[in-house]
């Protein structure tokens, strides 16, 4: 037998709260990226870049720019 629960109970549960929570907080993280997409930062990709001049001639480790070195192509 199902257990019915009326509408004012459920908005008053933990789980209703969680609910809430949870999307009130994705859409205040996150929103913002996808409803105002001309506001995100740093230049239109992709960039011009060598790796030859900053691996090469720098001898910028690529670890300074990418975490996953040997894990990724």
């Amino acid at each position: 037998m199902v257990k019915r629960v009326s509408l004012e109970s459920f908005l008053r549960s933990r789980g209703f709260a969680v609910a809430l929570a949870v999307t009130c907080t994705s859409l205040f993280s996150v929103g913002p990226i996808y409803f105002y997409p001309h506001l995100r930062i740093g230049p239109p990709q992709p960039i011009p870049f060598s790796h030859r001049l900053h691996v090469g001639v720098k001898e910028i480790d690529c670890h300074f720019c990418h975490y996953s070195v040997e894990r990724s192509p």
